[in-house]
């Protein structure tokens, strides 16, 4: 038997997180973490509280989407 492989996040999330970084480019991770908290956004593996490099690795795969402009 082969192991199941890892399901994508949804790209809600990604849309969630190039909203917060649109309306504030000036956001630092901790923000945007902080912001996410606030809006109960569970973190990729089902966690509470996000750290900065979940909101980095985020931020990375919402670029990559398309839905923000490169860095």
């Amino acid at each position: 038997f082969d192991p199941v492989p890892r399901r994508a996040a949804p790209d809600r999330l990604l849309a969630v997180v190039a909203g917060i970084v649109l309306s504030d480019p000036e956001a630092t991770l901790r923000q945007i973490g902080a912001r996410l908290e606030a809006l109960r956004e569970p973190t990729p593996r089902g966690g509470a509280h996000w750290r900065p490099g979940s909101v980095a690795h985020v931020l990375a795969r919402a670029r990559k989407a398309g839905l923000l402009p490169a860095a």
